[in-house]
């Protein structure tokens, strides 16, 4: 009975709590108003360069844009913010970026952004591409916003919506919430949610991931050096990086990543690797380069990094560690057709997306991040465990039989296929296939690409046309706000 009371007390105890806070968020009730457009806008080249010119005008009136990176158990929605802050400046956005991040992710993000330090509770790094970022951890967020409050936040991927405590919780005025391309986790919204508490629903731009730049890399020992100085792991990396990306041009690369995410990795190497062998078999004059399959794994289940290991020794796969030093000279003796699987580990964001977009066989991914960018990149992929959704830009373009030729590709990867389907033949059918230059699959995919100088497929972009609008019509002027606010 004492202990039923004690329950009670703590309960009500929590709920008092509970009430306190939430009182400290005044009520307002959100009016859900509908967006400017009912579909993405296509715009003309000409109506492209006004409404760059606006939005790169708008982003030049704010100081600064606070991000806010919740926690998420993978990278998927760490990448998603890092892609955002990348776009903004591509964009024009000349201020400070702030970074919001739950304490929990900063392994993930000390793997992603050069000198970034998981020690740290407020840091600042810099690199190329993103200039300087304000990194701050939410365990002692309160007390270093809560003199700043910004115009606007920005979230690139959360797992709900955007309510009024999450605007006082990043001190905003405004906030701004993205999601990576056809992300429909279960309450997830893409909105706007303005001071006027008003709510404008993004959910037209689900079909659109954020589109950045490609950058040409002049020195890949300078631009690795920069990259991978964090850690002397990576450093020990590098040699083989180096040698893998400046001696691309003889080789095929075959980029793996969540490898380890599917109940047995083992089979799924299986499925790949001997699709290669019967494709490079059957077609010699398509494949006349050694293979190259860098895994960007962490296997942290020793179990099922066992069952990779022994699958690839019963297939007689020669595999190396990228920290290896042989690894480096075996590049350069592999025969035409020979397959090389080198494990090399998580990477800065900037050096895993290089090589990505440098794959020269469809690319063995998972999640919705990286399938976005390969189809941003025109590239084909295959996914770990034969999720179909990245094909959804394709199959209009595809007949019938086409289509089937991918899609039983990537089923032969699904765990929930039957036996008779989980084969080599229709990946290697897919490899092949790909392989043609001119083969209407390629062409679907290349079709798919889309150009960052353009608006047309760009979340960011398109999402910054609806605020625009929305401040416009009710003649909100950011500049003034900010003095205000600020």
């Amino acid at each position: 009975m004492k202990a039923r009371a004690v329950q009670i007390l703590l309960l009500l105890s929590s709920l008092v709590a509970a009430s306190t806070a939430l009182a400290q968020v005044p009520f307002q009730r959100i009016e859900r108003i509908p967006p400017r457009h009912s579909q993405a806008v296509q715009l003309s080249s000409a109506e492209t360069q006004v409404e760059l010119k606006k939005i790169s005008e708008f982003l030049k009136t704010l100081p600064l844009i606070r991000l806010h990176i919740v926690e998420a158990p993978g990278h998927g929605h760490q990448v998603a913010n890092v892609n955002a802050m990348v776009r903004l400046r591509e964009l024009g956005f000349t201020g400070r970026l702030q970074a919001l991040y739950s304490d929990s992710v900063a392994i993930q993000l000390s793997n992603m952004i050069p000198r970034f330090d998981p020690t740290k509770k407020t840091q600042q790094t810099h690199s190329v591409q993103l200039q300087s970022i304000e990194w701050i951890a939410d365990s002692v967020a309160k007390n270093q916003i809560g003199r700043e409050r910004v115009l606007l936040a920005i979230q690139g991927a959360h797992d709900g919506s955007v309510s009024h405590s999450l605007m006082a919780q990043l001190n905003a005025a405004n906030v701004l919430q993205l999601q990576p391309r056809h992300w429909n986790h279960r309450g997830s919204t893409r909105e706007i949610l303005l001071e006027t508490h008003e709510s404008i629903s993004l959910e037209h731009l689900h079909n659109l991931g954020i589109v950045t730049a490609d950058h040409k890399i002049e020195n890949w020992n300078t631009f690795l050096s920069e990259q991978l100085a964090q850690s002397p792991q990576f450093l020990l990396r590098q040699p083989f990086l180096q040698t893998l990306m400046e001696n691309r041009a003889q080789l095929d690369l075959l980029p793996a990543y969540g490898i380890d995410y599917p109940f047995d990795p083992g089979k799924t190497i299986e499925l790949v690797v001997s699709a290669l062998r019967v494709a490079v078999a059957e077609r010699s004059d398509l494949f006349t380069k050694p293979i190259v399959i860098p895994v960007f794994a962490g296997f942290e289940d020793e179990n099922k990094n066992a069952l990779f290991l022994e699958k690839l020794k019963a297939l007689e796969v020669e595999h190396l560690s990228a920290e290896n030093s042989e690894a480096s000279e075996r590049l350069t003796q592999l025969r035409p057709g020979e397959i090389l699987v080198v494990h090399v580990g998580p990477m800065p964001t900037e050096v895993f997306d290089a090589i990505f977009k440098r794959a020269t066989l469809p690319a063995l991914l998972l999640g919705k991040n990286l399938t976005s960018m390969l189809l941003n990149q025109g590239l084909p992929f295959l996914n770990v465990i034969g999720s179909t959704f990245g094909l959804a830009p394709l199959r209009a373009q595809l007949s019938s039989s086409e289509r089937q030729l991918v899609e039983s590709a990537f089923m032969a990867l699904d765990s929930r296929s039957s036996r008779e389907m989980q084969t080599s033949k229709p990946i290697a059918r897919y490899f092949i296939d790909i392989q043609y230059p001119q083969s209407s699959l390629r062409v679907a995919f290349q079709a798919a690409k889309a150009d960052a100088k353009s608006l047309n497929s760009d979340l960011m972009g398109q999402a910054l046309i609806e605020l625009i609008h929305a401040f416009e019509i009710r003649k909100l002027k950011p500049s003034a706000l900010c003095a205000e606010l600020l």
